[in-house]
């Protein structure tokens, strides 16, 4: 991976599916819209109008899809979704600097593939090798907590038909896994230089809290990029 090093700024928001990931891309938009002169890029992966983001939808539909059968190879699927991305949609817009990409998910949805850290390493792996020089890592990525059980609930409320990805063991397990990689314990430190620019953030609050979060990291993280020249409209 390589951090970006591009002039522009990249945001992404990740989390167990029912964490509010899509609720916070849309607030976190409107006040970016609010900061002049700034050209902003709203992106999703996977792309479900894409190649792969329609192999991969259509795979977890399938109770004995790729996901089952060779859940490696399946992440691959993601891994090439995501060059696609950052090849077309994201760097065409961060190459420039008053640009800036919000992305809902990133490669750090590789943690869905995975049933431990190790596992975890080995996805890195794979995605280093697909994407190349195209594996550019966000100057933020804001991990939304939620409860297996409140995310389930949203869910449902939502009237969702829960896929591969969304039963109460798969959302468990990788929700731990974002907390280790956003807030690793002192004797696992080195994840963190692995997983940089990770940002644990509680969304069961109210969602005007949780985006305060959000916020104060963006600040520094746009004016430090010079970006942040005049306050965001309210």
């Amino acid at each position: 991976m390589i951090i970006n090093p591009y002039p522009g700024t990249y945001f992404a928001f990740e989390g167990i599916d029912g964490c509010g990931k899509t609720t916070l891309v849309d607030m976190f938009l409107a006040w970016l819209g609010g900061i002049k002169h700034l050209s902003v890029r709203r992106t999703k992966e996977p792309d479900k109008n894409g190649l792969f983001g329609r192999r991969i939808y259509e795979d977890l539909s399938r109770p004995n899809g790729l996901h089952v059968t060779n859940p490696a190879l399946f992440q691959g699927w993601y891994a090439c979704d995501s060059l696609i991305n950052i090849r077309d949609n994201v760097i065409p817009v961060i190459s420039k600097k008053n640009g800036a990409v919000v992305s809902d998910r990133s490669r750090l949805s590789m943690i869905y593939g995975a049933k431990n850290i190790q596992e975890v390493y080995e996805l890195l792996n794979v995605n280093n090798g697909i994407l190349g020089v195209h594996f550019i890592w966000p100057d933020a990525i804001f991990v939304l907590d939620v409860s297996v059980e409140v995310a389930i609930d949203r869910l449902k409320r939502k009237g969702r038909t829960l896929d591969g990805h969304e039963s109460e063991d798969k959302l468990k397990t990788a929700r731990e896994l974002y907390k280790l990689v956003a807030n690793p314990p002192e004797d696992e430190s080195s994840i963190r230089n692995d997983f940089p620019n990770c940002h644990l953030i509680n969304a069961e609050r109210e969602i005007d809290i949780t985006l305060d979060d959000v916020l104060k990291i963006a600040v520094k993280i746009l004016n430090r990029r010079g970006q942040l020249t005049t306050p965001p409209e309210a």
